[in-house]
C-alpha cells in the first residue's frame, strides 16, 4: 500500500491526486539516483489505478493487488532494455502486444526501466508510441540517468524526480540508522524482509573478514531480484573504503566493527581485484552473469583481507 513506502511523500500526493482525478498522464518519467524504489512506486500506482476494492488506495488483497505484488500480472508488462541483441525486436514486440485492450485491468502500464539503456531504434520506436498512445496505458520511464535520454522522449512526459531519503524519513520508519549510511539515504525501495537481508550481508562480510568461511557464507546471499543487488553492491563498497581507511589511520568508519578485526595488508593489485570483484556484482544487475559465483568470488576476494 501507499503507506508502506518509505518517504517520497509528495511524489506520492502528485500521483494519487492524478488517479482521484482519472487524470494520470499517459508518460511518467522517474527520474533519481538508483535504489530510491522508483519502480516500487510505480507498481504502487498501477495497484492504485486497478484495485478491485478501493480504487486509489490500493487494498492489497484484492486479486489485481495481489498479482501486482506477485509480479504476475497480465497488465504490468516490464521492459528491461537489453544491454547487447536485439532490443529494438523486443520492444516492437511490446509495442504491438499493448495495441490490443489490457486483459483484465482497467489501465495497463507499461514500465521501462532502465530507460537510459535504450538504444537509438528503440528510442525511436518509443517516440512514436508515446506520440500515439493506446487506449487504457500508461507508461511510466524509471531512468538513474535521465541525461542519456532523448530530449524528445523528456518533453512527452511528466517528470517526477526523486530524491535520497532523509534521516528523519527512517527513523519514523523504523529502519536501522546503519542503512542510510550504507546507501546515501537509497534504502526507500527495499522491503523490510529485505532490508534484513542487506544488514545480513553486511553482518557476512565482517564474518569474512574475521575470518569466516567465505563460500558458507556467500551462499546465503544471493538475491533472487535482481533489482536488490545495487544495495548490496553499497554494502560491498562501504565495507572495502572502511578498511582502505583503517588502513591508512582513518576511525570515522560507517561500519564499526571492521576497526576491531585483525586485517593483514594486501597489495595494490590485490586491493584491485576485490574492487573488480565488486565490480563484477555490479554487472550482475544488467547482465547475464552467473550470481552465485559472482557472490563466492567477491567472497573469497575479501577474505584474503583476514589476518
Amino acid at each position: 500500500m501507499w503507506s508502506d513506502i518509505v518517504g517520497h511523500a509528495a511524489q506520492i500526493e502528485l500521483l494519487k491526486s492524478y488517479v482521484d482525478r482519472d487524470r494520470v498522464p499517459h508518460a511518467l518519467l522517474f527520474t533519481g539516483l538508483e535504489g530510491l524504489g522508483k519502480s516500487r512506486v510505480a507498481r504502487e500506482l498501477f495497484r492504485a489505478i486497478n484495485c478491485q476494492t478501493t480504487p486509489g488506495d490500493p487494498c492489497g488483497s484484492c486479486p489485481a493487488c495481489l498479482k501486482t505484488e506477485n509480479k504476475t500480472h497480465p497488465d504490468l508488462v516490464c521492459f528491461e532494455p537489453p544491454s547487447s541483441g536485439k532490443q529494438i525486436d523486443l520492444l516492437r514486440g511490446v509495442l504491438a502486444d499493448i495495441r490490443l485492450k489490457p486483459f483484465e485491468a482497467r489501465t495497463r502500464m507499461v514500465l521501462i526501466e532502465p530507460a537510459e539503456r535504450m538504444n537509438k531504434s528503440s528510442s525511436n520506436a518509443l517516440l512514436k508510441a508515446l506520440e500515439e498512445p493506446p487506449e487504457a496505458t500508461i507508461f511510466v520511464l524509471v531512468s538513474h540517468k535521465p541525461n542519456l535520454l532523448l530530449s524528445t522522449i523528456i518533453s512527452r512526459c511528466q517528470t517526477l524526480r526523486f530524491a535520497p531519503i532523509e534521516g528523519g524519513g527512517y527513523r519514523s520508519a523504523n529502519v536501522d540508522p546503519l542503512l542510510l549510511k550504507l546507501s546515501g539515504g537509497t534504502m526507500g525501495g527495499l522491503s523490510r524482509l529485505e532490508k534484513a537481508d542487506v544488514l545480513g550481508f553486511r553482518e557476512s562480510l565482517i564474518e569474512v573478514l574475521n575470518g569466516g568461511d567465505p563460500f558458507a557464507l556467500a551462499a546465503r546471499h544471493v538475491p533472487e531480484n535482481k533489482e536488490e543487488i545495487p544495495y548490496y553492491v553499497a554494502v560491498a563498497e562501504s565495507v572495502v573504503r572502511d578498511v582502505l581507511l583503517v588502513f591508512n589511520g582513518g576511525d570515522r568508519v560507517i561500519n564499526p566493527e571492521i576497526a576491531g578485526c585483525e586485517l593483514r595488508r594486501l597489495s595494490y593489485h590485490e586491493m584491485e581485484s576485490i574492487s573488480a570483484g565488486i565490480g563484477a556484482l555490479r554487472r550482475g544487475a544488467g547482465e547475464n552473469l552467473n550470481l552465485k559465483i559472482a557472490f563466492a568470488d567477491f567472497f573469497l576476494r575479501l577474505s584474503r583481507l583476514a589476518a
